[in-house]
């Protein structure tokens, strides 16, 4: 199987880098952007999003699970998530500088 045989097999898969960057849209209304991944580097399973609210709520970068997203829209480069806003604003905030605990 040649490269772009093995490619379209898998045309389900994305670059992280694809994806930063990406609305994020709650049942309520838009919150911010994918701004990064936190990914498990044994598993390589991705443990959280970290959302960048942007004007909604100072910059606030928050820890978000990928388990909430309902669909991603390749074409719009939109995350649909399926909780609210409150919900993802009261989410634990992101801070590089501080060791991740329970992810």
């Amino acid at each position: 199987m040649n490269a772009t045989e093995h490619a379209h097999d898998n045309s389900h898969l994305r670059s992280t880098h694809e994806v930063t960057g990406y609305d994020i849209h709650a049942t309520d209304g838009d919150i911010g952007v994918v701004n990064d991944f936190i990914i498990d580097d044994t598993t390589w399973e991705i443990n959280s999003l970290i959302v960048e609210t942007g004007n909604w709520f100072s910059g606030k970068k928050v820890l978000f699970s990928p388990d909430r997203i309902k669909e991603i829209n390749w074409k719009t480069g939109a995350v649909i998530i399926d909780t609210t806003i409150a919900h993802v604003k009261s989410s634990p905030k992101y801070d590089p500088e501080e060791e991740l605990t329970n992810i």
